[in-house]
């Protein structure tokens, strides 16, 4: 999605308009022989994962619908979206803020690729933190504050009546870049994490209808941001007023998601039950117990009758339990 733009320029630059269809859709051609030559039959595909009337595993179906009931998910989904529209967006109108900065329209895919000094640097860093140290929730949360910094420097900045310069064009680039980062590489981790504790017996299918809302809101920021990129750009007159507008939106959703990130931590210092996979309301009175050895992983009981109840130790993320007899 960052490395098109920057390829596209270059192609273009070579071989005028066609080239870049040619070479894209020729690459597609030989990706289509690899994965069938690679991708395993439906007989040998996580064998392991296969039902079973004692692998632990509920058979019942799981809908799309039943896990966007929950309001975590909702709220990641749509930063998922935002995420993705305010990477998307400048991609009809980023020629002609270039040329209202009286620079050559063809470093249009060089500007586009400033997105990858943000991203590849937030990957790197957090790819090597443990992962039980990673407040996923939180760094989704955080990928929205970050947006709007990025934003304000694109263009809502000169809206404020600072003169117009590349410098802030940039700053603001490679910060939506990190802002993108951040929630691209944690919403599908987070909504599983979230879903697992009403759900954690489904097996498979908790993940793979993560991944599917993910892909669902992924395309939909992506389709969006060039149509709200050439609307409001024509309707507000300018690129850096249709910036502006975007974020606002951004700002308000930011506002909705530190909000809900307080809850959690009010929840927390309130010495309600916080496990590994967020918030959990002590008037549920629901019990918790380690899903995983070694892992860490906590799940709710969902029989009734099984119901345990654990001495909270910590609320540091991670909880320790013991049986009261």
């Amino acid at each position: 999605m960052m490395m098109g733009p920057l390829l596209g320029s270059a192609l273009y630059a070579i071989g005028g308009f066609q080239l870049p269809f040619y070479v894209t859709g020729g690459a597609l051609f030989l990706l289509t022989f690899f994965a069938f030559a690679t991708l395993p039959s439906k007989e040998n595909f996580a064998p392991d994962m296969r039902w079973s009337p004692n692998s632990g595993i509920v058979k019942n179906e799981l809908t799309y619908l039943e896990c966007l009931k929950n309001l975590r998910v909702v709220m990641i989904s749509s930063i998922v979206v935002l995420s993705l529209l305010q990477l998307t967006f400048r991609e009809p109108v980023l020629q002609f803020r270039l040329i209202d900065l009286g620079i050559n329209p063809s470093y249009a895919g060089l500007i586009f690729a400033l997105d990858l000094v943000g991203y590849i640097g937030v990957s790197v860093v957090f790819s090597r933190i443990p992962k039980e140290k990673k407040n996923l929730n939180f760094l989704v949360y955080l990928s929205m504050l970050i947006a709007v910094v990025g934003l304000f420097f694109v263009g809502t900045i000169h809206v404020l009546g600072v003169p117009d310069s590349l410098i802030p064009l940039i700053i603001g680039i490679i910060i939506n870049g990190t802002a993108g980062a951040l929630c691209i590489n944690n919403s599908v981790a987070a909504m599983i994490n979230i879903l697992n504790i009403d759900y954690h017996r489904r097996g498979e299918l908790v993940n793979n209808i993560a991944s599917g809302i993910f892909a669902a809101c992924f395309s939909m920021g992506e389709m969006l941001g060039p149509i709200c990129g050439s609307v409001l750009t024509s309707i507000t007159g300018g690129f850096t007023h249709g910036i502006t507008v975007v974020n606002i939106a951004v700002v308000i959703m930011t506002v909705l998601t530190t909000y809900h990130l307080a809850g959690d931590v009010l929840f927390c210092l309130d010495k309600q039950e916080y496990g590994k996979f967020g918030r959990v309301p002590g008037k549920d009175k629901m019990a918790y117990i380690k899903n995983v050895p070694g892992e860490g992983d906590y799940h709710k009981l969902e029989d009734e009758e099984e119901l345990l109840e654990f001495e909270v130790k910590g609320v540091d993320g991670e909880k320790e339990g013991e049986q009261k007899k």
